[in-house]
């Protein structure tokens, strides 16, 4: 299991199995697993999240998709999103309203306030070589959010519009 999430009362989960080039979307109901789809044209999955209602989930290499019916379906939601070098490799997703990031092993972070149709560059803390990773977010509060990186954190106190490292008290530069 790579990542979870709730919907509707049920618990989601990604997986990826053993065969190179397919996730599992699975639900939990009545104390059992099964699964609930599996997206077709998929690499690795990485996280899953209810992003107001709509679930998103990360492909490895590839791009985010969504899907609005509880899994069944899923679509493309990568407009914006790096093609090329490290920044394709998303890892992390959240949300505050209808504002989502999303953050790469390259140390990217892009944002989206359409309902992750269409995503923009908001942060770059990396080097192109995966050294300083967005790892995960926080999200503090509808204009504060926090992203864990590889080389410490970075925070926002303005939904994304700007970012500032707050290692003060951590061991990195």
């Amino acid at each position: 299991i790579k990542s979870m999430t709730s919907l509707s009362g049920t618990v989601m989960a990604i997986a990826s199995p053993n065969s190179p080039a397919s996730i599992r979307v699975l639900h939990y109901t009545g104390g059992t697993w099964s699964i609930k789809a599996s997206p077709s044209n998929s690499v690795y999955g990485t996280c899953m999240r209810n992003l107001n209602g709509t679930l998103f989930a990360v492909r490895t290499a590839s791009s985010v998709i969504k899907s609005t019916d509880g899994g069944m379906t899923w679509t493309g939601s990568s407009a914006g999103t790096a093609t090329n070098n490290i920044h394709k490799y998303i890892q992390c997703l959240a949300n505050t309203g209808n504002t989502f990031f999303a953050g790469t092993l390259g140390g990217r972070i892009f944002k989206s306030t359409d309902g992750g149709a269409n995503w923009s560059t908001v942060y770059n803390i990396g080097d192109n070589n995966g050294f300083y990773g967005i790892n995960d977010f926080y999200v503090f509060n509808s204009t504060t959010i926090f992203a864990a990186t590889d080389s410490g954190v970075v925070y926002t106190t303005n939904s994304g519009t700007s970012w500032a490292r707050y290692n003060a008290g951590l061991n990195f530069g």
